[in-house]
């Protein structure tokens, strides 16, 4: 009996487009989310701050913020940068390099902590006083 031969077929290799690229980053993944609801709320924010507070400006943006200003209303949304929230994307990385995960932690606060406020696309970070 002889044996079947087998035809060679020539491929393309088209799985480059589903690779992420190492330097992929996803830490604001739901920023416009967040700007979007940020932009939905304001017109409302904004006629409540000037019922509540009469005469106090309005900052639109952070850069506009001044040292020593006096009393001000910034509309942002605050978020706060935990070093020891569990990420999805630590876990997925951790399981798909092997690597050790970290201790489980029952508080997510640290002092390494940053709370932010982001007005449109603009970032002022805060000093967390304890």
């Amino acid at each position: 009996m002889t044996p079947a031969t087998r035809s060679l077929v020539t491929c393309r290799d088209n799985s480059s487009r589903f690779v992420l690229p190492a330097t992929k980053e996803f830490t604001q993944q739901y920023s416009h989310i967040y700007l979007q609801r940020l932009t939905g709320l304001r017109p409302a924010l904004e006629v409540e701050s000037k019922a509540t507070w009469p005469g106090v400006s309005i900052i639109d943006k952070v850069i506009s913020l001044q040292p020593n200003q006096p009393s001000c209303v910034v509309i942002g949304t605050l978020y706060k940068e935990q070093k020891l929230k569990p990420s999805v994307m630590d876990s997925f990385v951790e399981e798909f390099d092997g690597n050790v995960r970290k201790e489980d932690v029952e508080n997510f606060a640290s002092k390494d902590d940053s709370l932010l406020l982001e007005v449109s696309y603009n970032r002022a970070i805060f000093e967390l006083f304890t």
